[in-house]
């Protein structure tokens, strides 16, 4: 019988340990050298004991200058830092476990990185030597986009607020200003009694006495004390147009906007009617195309047709019989060209063209401003409203109207209203 040594044993268990041990570290530096994040095992002393490929990539340096090396010398003492001290020598040796410890280092090989470092202590079960396990992720992108995304967001913040407290003055400064506006309105309501009653009265009277003292004293009256008289029943009548004219213009805004699907024909042709004997001292003629029907104010657009018309009387050629042409066709907003007009709405197009003495072009648009006078007062009689009440009342149906002129050629005046109008629908 064979008979075995208990050396014999001891030496082929040793055997097998070492072999097992050498198969385990194999195995061990093979998984550590496929992960994609860059590991360190480090012993107790902090020397590196492994590193894998991707910490040699990462940090540009080899074997040669790594292994065996404490981790506070290398490359050259860049990993001297005093957050990877304090996390390996206070931080490590208490909680075994540390997780997403964040570093910021600027390396002269790579430039600045900003790691995760997550660490664990672990205890090797064949020597009992406890080891350190570093794994190391590059989060220096990701951490730039966050801070980037982060000052977007402050500087977005920043603004919002700044446009807040903006908007909160705007806001405090319009209520101020409707607040003072309401006060204006009022003070111009009070301003219109006055005028219709107070002023317009004392100017029927000036008229009246003027005319009594004429018949009476026609014979006592020299040739200028005549010519005086005529000036101041002159002077009277036309204080009265104009405060009737600014009434008018006044009262535009204050008005209820009842609006009337109306046939236009009729409303021009009453028009017609109440300036017959203007119209027959002027010797004019009136050429109407057939018109369909929009909904309006009734009585501004009266008002509107009166003052063209008028407009038209008042500003002919001396010596030729005044020709005025009113046409009429239905669009759509598209088809007008007019940026202030909306596309997908049908627009009734109304044209009002004269033979008069025109005006130059510079004065499109200035020529609907209050008060605004092209001519002489001698010249052509006017309180420079009418167009200006034109133009408000085209406003208070949503639309538009234009004026377009030529100098000895005559006027034209476009108007463009929504067929079915509903104002807060319609306003450009």
């Amino acid at each position: 019988m064979h008979a075995f040594k208990m050396t014999d044993i001891t030496n082929k268990s040793n055997a097998q340990l070492n072999e097992h041990s050498i198969g385990e570290k194999s195995f061990s530096e093979s998984v550590l050298a496929n992960i994609r994040e860059p590991l360190l095992v480090l012993d107790e002393s902090l020397k590196v004991m492994t590193a894998n490929k991707a910490f040699y990539k990462l940090f540009k340096v080899d074997e040669n200058e790594t292994l065996g090396v404490r981790i506070y010398d290398l490359g050259n003492t860049d990993w001297d830092l005093p957050e990877l001290r304090t996390l390996l020598e206070k931080i490590i040796p208490n909680q075994s476990v540390i997780e997403d410890f964040q570093v910021t280092h600027t390396f002269p090989k790579i430039g600045e990185l900003i790691l995760r470092v997550n660490a664990r202590q672990v205890k090797c079960e064949h020597t009992s030597q406890k080891l350190i396990l570093l794994s190391i992720e590059d989060i220096t992108e990701k951490q730039k986009s966050k801070n980037l995304r982060e000052q977007y967001t402050k500087e977005l913040e920043d603004q919002i607020k700044v446009r807040t407290i903006e908007l909160r003055n705007a806001n405090h400064a319009l209520t101020l200003k409707n607040e003072n506006l309401i006060k204006m309105n009022a003070e111009l309501e009070a301003f219109a009694y006055v005028s219709s009653h107070d002023l317009q009265e004392p100017l029927r009277k000036i008229r009246t006495l003027a005319s009594r003292l004429i018949d009476v004293e026609k014979d006592n009256l020299s040739e200028k004390g005549h010519f005086y008289f005529d000036m101041m029943q002159d002077s009277a009548g036309r204080m009265q147009t104009l405060i009737s004219d600014l009434l008018s213009f006044s009262k535009l805004n204050n008005v209820e906007r009842k609006f009337e699907s109306t046939d236009l024909n009729v409303l021009i042709r009453e028009v017609q009617s109440n300036l017959s004997d203007l119209i027959e001292e002027k010797n004019a003629t009136i050429e109407v195309s057939e018109f369909c029907d929009v909904d309006v104010i009734v009585f501004q657009f009266k008002q509107l047709i009166t003052n063209l018309i008028t407009n038209a009387l008042k500003f002919s050629k001396p010596g030729v019989p005044p020709h005025i042409t009113i046409d009429c066709e239905n669009k759509a907003g598209w088809d007008l060209k007019l940026d202030s007009l909306i596309s997908d709405i049908e627009y009734c197009h109304i044209t009002f063209s004269d033979n008069g003495i025109g005006f130059e072009e510079e004065y499109n648009e200035k020529i609907f401003e209050v008060f605004q006078r092209l001519h002489q007062r001698d010249d052509y009689a006017g309180t420079g409203i009418g167009l200006a009440t034109v133009r408000k009342i085209v406003n208070n149906h949503s639309g538009k109207v234009t004026a377009t002129g030529r100098v000895g050629k005559g006027s034209t005046f476009d108007i463009y209203l929504p067929v079915i109008n509903s104002p807060e629908k319609n306003t450009p």
